[in-house]
């Protein structure tokens, strides 16, 4: 019995057809084989969504197709597999499914505090510089293949809450990172420097 196999890669997939019953060719009687969109299980003489096909060769006893390549938008996807016979009649051959992935994208350099922070002196973090943070944990979280972690920002002047960084340790902790981050403070309980060096070393961590 025929069956189709998809390989996925980056922006693009691979297919091919295998256990044919007679060797693709044309003195065999195929004219082409292919993949559709739509599902197809059984024969029919007109088929739609067509992604892509292959001519069969004028001759040739390999009762597997050749691989081919198609570029596509990143995602999972299921496709049906067809040989087309010289009759006009279209034969399901498989079906399958893929996942494409993204391009990849350069990791984000390591994040370094730029204020000092260290046990026993005041945390004197500025509301920019918190901001530049959870840039970098999108910026990570993009690389990692996540959509934006929805912040509340910090504004000059005012206070850096615990339920603000209780959400970049929920969206660092979303990346699997090597070094889990600290769980997040009450509201209410003094944020230390050792949380927020915890932060950036769980950061860090991310492959």
């Amino acid at each position: 019995m025929a069956s189709l196999t998809l390989t996925g890669g980056e922006e693009e997939f691979s297919w091919r057809i295998t256990g044919l019953s007679s060797g693709f060719s044309q003195a065999n009687g195929y004219e082409e084989a292919g993949i559709t969109e739509y599902p197809f299980t059984q024969e029919a003489s007109q088929i739609y969504g067509i992604v892509d096909s292959i001519s069969a060769p004028a001759t040739g006893s390999s009762t597997s197709t050749t691989r081919r390549t198609v570029s596509y938008d990143q995602g999972t996807y299921q496709f049906w597999a067809y040989t087309l016979a010289q009759n006009g009649t279209y034969y399901p051959a498989g079906t399958a499914t893929v996942t494409v992935t993204g391009a990849s994208s350069q990791r984000p350099s390591d994040w370094s505090w730029w204020s000092d922070i260290y046990s026993g002196a005041p945390i004197s973090i500025t509301a920019s510089e918190y901001n530049a943070f959870t840039d970098r944990i999108n910026e990570f979280r993009a690389y990692k293949g996540l959509s934006n972690y929805s912040f509340t920002r910090a504004s000059s002047g005012a206070v850096i809450r615990a339920s603000m960084v209780g959400q970049c340790s929920d969206a660092i902790s979303d990346m699997a990172p090597v070094t889990s981050p600290p769980y997040a403070p009450a509201a209410g309980d003094e944020i230390t420097a050792r949380f927020f060096n915890r932060l950036m070393n769980s950061l860090n961590s991310i492959d």
